[in-house]
């Protein structure tokens, strides 16, 4: 059993496949499944980020509910991944300069042009972190979404998820709404390495109410 203090130590990661039977999931309210996991501190000083997964056990916590773990372990893995948010084409010319297959390089360049040329409705933004993996869960920070809503002067935003590493971010609007499954749907095969999420998901974050909320499209 954790003490309060060693929850910060733990990080989270969307579910993105199957996994043994005893890895600690907790199933969010918006019906995404997340997994909790901490880096080796062994491998950590040879640069190697492999997770170790959680059990049941490992994740319990005297006097905290599910949810109340679960909030903490959000908000430690947004301090360790130290989380973000750049704009998408920011993100796609990046994963332009790593890419191995240059067959997509045309795509990704295509992509890049559309979104720095498209109006201010219509922008998309990247929840990512300093490791570019592992960060989706990211969005699901509302403080994060709050600050964003403040800078951008919007009353709320729409998040997609679609794979592990980063999750889309845009304005609350018709516009918006009609391009996020398009988004969604058909962007994540661009990024080879991403592990793809079993239930693609699109949420709505209100300012005024501070709350995340489910899209059914």
């Amino acid at each position: 059993m954790l003490k309060r203090s060693e929850l910060g130590l733990l990080t989270m990661e969307l579910e993105t496949e199957p996994l043994e039977p005893d890895v600690y999931r907790y199933e969010t309210q918006w019906g995404l499944s997340v997994v909790y996991y901490i880096f080796d501190p062994e491998l950590m000083e040879k640069l190697i980020f492999e997770p170790v997964y959680m059990s049941p056990a490992d994740v319990e916590c005297e006097g905290m509910s599910e949810e109340e773990i679960f909030q903490a372990v959000l908000e430690s893995t947004v301090a360790i991944m130290k989380t973000e948010i750049i704009p998408f084409s920011e993100y796609f010319r990046e994963f332009e300069e790593f890419c191995n297959d240059k067959s997509k390089l045309p795509v990704i360049r295509g992509i890049v042009k559309a979104m720095e040329g498209a109006s201010e409705e219509k922008r998309v933004w990247c929840v990512t972190g300093s490791l570019r993996e592992r960060c989706a869960s990211g969005a699901l920070y509302q403080p994060l979404l709050r600050t964003f809503c403040e800078t951008h002067e919007c009353p709320g935003v729409l998040i997609g998820f679609s794979d592990n590493d980063f999750a889309y971010l845009g304005k609350d609007n018709p516009q918006m709404l009609s391009m996020m499954p398009s988004l969604v749907y058909e962007l994540s095969h661009v990024t080879e390495e991403a592990e793809e999420l079993s239930e693609k998901k699109i949420l709505r974050y209100d300012y005024e109410t501070d709350t995340l909320s489910d899209i059914t499209l």
